[in-house]
């Protein structure tokens, strides 16, 4: 929504170039002042000097609080959400397959110092090397 819309709906209203001052539409009894500024990417910013809410402002004039947003606010935020997530996804499985190839190398160590793996250690081994096969199809 455009700032327009907002200041058009408001009283005594003063300033430009992306800030204004005006009267509180919430309490109409007194002169409760609120600021109003519109940020460069297009979002809405409005604070009442007496506390009324921005959610109640906008309800007074028969507004959704979204419309202060360009886009709603999930999908901003959703994109930012979904990489953060990808990233700890990612962040799993490489610590995932550092552990495994850490195990292989261990047995490795082990027969080239000459020891004997133990029916266990064979079979650590042989989970490692098929998790590490599927977590490195994961990642490519």
């Amino acid at each position: 929504m455009s700032i327009e819309v907002i200041l058009d709906r408001l009283n005594h209203v003063k300033g430009g170039n992306g800030q204004w001052r005006c009267q509180c539409p919430c309490n109409h009894k007194s002169h409760s002042q609120m600021s109003i500024k519109e940020l460069p990417d297009g979002r809405i910013l409005i604070h009442c000097h007496a506390g009324h809410s921005p959610g109640e402002i906008m309800e007074s004039l028969d507004l959704a609080l979204g419309d202060l947003f360009e886009e709603a606010i999930e999908d901003r935020i959703r994109p930012l959400y979904m990489a953060t997530q990808e990233k700890k996804k990612l962040a799993t499985i490489y610590d995932k397959i550092k552990s495994c190839q850490l195990r292989l190398d261990m047995a490795k160590d082990m027969r080239e110092r000459g020891m004997v793996l133990t029916a266990a250690d064979k079979k650590t081994e042989r989970e490692s090397f098929m998790l590490l096969r599927q977590l490195q199809e994961q990642t490519t």
